[in-house]
């Protein structure tokens, strides 16, 4: 089940780094290599991943439950994100140079500021080392989509143009913080002890 869930995540780096190879409208036929070179690298490690220890090696019990333990092939799979995210940074730094000013300056701003958060959501792969703390990336990548959904909605990311009543825009807003609320209330519940009386008022 460990290895199984990793197989999704092994395709983070490569699906990222495609979406901004077609957002950016790149053609270029070196991007072309690079991308389909990744994919093959992604799949490399698949096979790994399914077929032996050498990238996971089980998991390991810390103190809110279990977690993957990291293995030999590990760190080159880091090596390998962090070549496409600095690649990412470099095509998007390079657009940004290009576009001074008008909706598309904008739109590719609000995504570089999205997926700075995003790479901080990478500290979780620390936690795949054994050290015990407790893996805290969902709130960075709470902030990338948040991020990316105001791009989508205020200035039309991806020519996707959404017309909403303000008493949906108020309903989306009070989910979007309701459910991180709970989730942080069932968590100190449950592994800190009971704060309900201010927790609830929080």
């Amino acid at each position: 089940l460990v290895k199984t869930g990793w197989v999704g995540i092994s395709f983070i780096p490569i699906t990222f780094y495609h979406f901004f190879v077609y957002f950016l409208g790149i053609k270029k036929l070196n991007e072309k290599i690079i991308l389909y070179s990744s994919y093959g690298i992604t799949f490399i490690f698949i096979c790994f991943l399914l077929s032996s220890n050498l990238f996971i090696t089980g998991y390991f019990d810390s103190f809110w439950g279990h977690y993957p333990r990291a293995g030999f092939l590990h760190p080159f799979f880091l090596i390998f994100l962090t070549l496409l995210t600095l690649r990412i940074f470099y095509l998007l730094y390079r657009e940004m140079s290009q576009e001074k000013k008008g909706a598309r300056f904008y739109q590719l701003k609000f995504v570089f500021w999205a997926l700075i958060f995003y790479v901080l959501s990478a500290t979780d792969f620390i936690v795949n080392y054994e050290f015990n703390f407790y893996p805290i990336g969902f709130i960075f990548i709470i902030l990338f989509l948040g991020i990316f959904s105001y791009t989508i909605v205020a200035h039309r990311l991806m020519d996707i143009k959404l017309v909403f009543r303000k008493s949906t825009v108020f309903v989306l807003s009070l989910v979007s913080i309701l459910i991180p609320a709970f989730i942080l209330k069932y968590f100190f519940e449950r592994y800190l002890g009971d704060f309900s009386a201010w927790l609830d008022l929080v």
